[in-house]
């Protein structure tokens, strides 16, 4: 397994919670791998940042024959209306980036066969604090001006200690739906299609 990160302090914090998998300096538009040397490259929660005209085609030449692309990302289970409250906060701060849900779905051109997909329901144990530390790191939200983020902070700890399901409550389950597609690498070189 190798982990390719562009930025030096995600790769030190990587390395560092899993010291036995390698980290290489990289972006997805320029893998510093060989032609033909993965077997599948797997992606989480960033291929809608990707720039895709480059990024496929460097997917293409790093995955061997056979080989897969997967993306996986979450989704806020809004059907639970204080999920669906939250989302709302947070939604502001979202106008104008990109959506894995939507990116992440994007055309593959010629390099990949048909997108098989699925999806399901999972959940993450918060807190308070750690409620407001899941959404002042959301990335959307992290580049916002400071004030805009202390005022979206607010708004959730106001939804923390308002809403009738989480008042009261030490802990609580953030409920998210997982999404995954996976495509396998097509035998011809895209640049000639």
């Amino acid at each position: 397994m190798i982990a390719v990160e562009p930025l030096e302090s995600m790769r030190a914090a990587l390395a560092e919670e899993l010291p036995t998998v390698s980290v290489i300096g990289g972006s997805a538009e320029s893998l510093p791998l060989a032609n033909a040397s993965a077997d599948s490259i797997v992606v989480g929660q960033a291929f809608h940042w990707f720039d895709l005209p480059r990024a496929l085609p460097e997917f293409h030449r790093v995955l061997r024959s056979g080989g897969r692309l997967g993306v996986i990302w979450n989704d806020l289970d809004t059907t639970v209306d204080w999920v669906a409250n939250l989302n709302a906060i947070i939604a502001v701060a979202r106008t104008g980036t990109p959506h894995p849900s939507i990116s992440g779905s994007a055309k593959l051109g010629e390099s990949f066969g048909p997108r098989r997909r699925h999806r399901f329901a999972h959940a993450h144990l918060h807190d308070r604090a750690s409620l407001l530390d899941r959404v002042a790191s959301m990335s959307f939200v992290a580049v916002q001006p400071d004030a805009v983020r202390a005022h979206i902070l607010a708004d959730v700890e106001a939804l923390v200690a308002g809403h009738p399901k989480l008042t009261g409550r030490h802990t609580f389950r953030l409920p998210y739906v997982t999404h995954a597609w996976w495509a396998e690498r097509i035998d011809r070189d895209p640049a000639s299609a």
